[in-house]
């Protein structure tokens, strides 16, 4: 009976270990916008409902204060990677960059222009 006892704690510990590493693999798989890396959906849900022409003061009460501002596009990666956003921003009439950051590694770019509504967006990670 010892021996059948023995055979079953380490089955139930081998089924125990595969589960943990396949629920791990799942969280650890989204890369920056990884669970493990504090990415929250609900923010990027929040960011994504903003449409061109939503007031700076909307956008700041639901993401909060922004990370920092600058007069330029300004994603943390600088712009490598994301040569079609900075295009998109050089064309845009924004003046202000507001960015803010979703867990470790991922970061949101919204540009205002003169009145404070949304000209641009942009998001990536570092």
């Amino acid at each position: 009976m010892k021996a059948q006892s023995k055979y079953i704690v380490i089955a139930i510990g081998s089924l125990l270990f595969v589960g943990i590493a396949i629920a791990s693999y799942h969280l650890v798989k989204g890369g920056p916008k990884s669970v493990i890396l504090g990415f929250d959906k609900n923010m990027q849900s929040r960011y994504e409902q903003f449409p061109i022409g939503t007031q700076r003061k909307e956008v700041i009460n639901t993401l909060g204060s922004p990370l920092w501002s600058k007069d330029e596009f300004c994603l943390p990666s600088g712009h490598r990677g994301y040569e079609d956003s900075l295009a998109l921003a050089k064309t845009s009439n924004a003046i202000k960059y507001d960015v803010w950051r979703n867990g470790v590694n991922w970061f949101y770019c919204i540009g205002f222009d003169e009145d404070g509504l949304l000209a641009v967006k942009a998001e990536g990670n570092d």
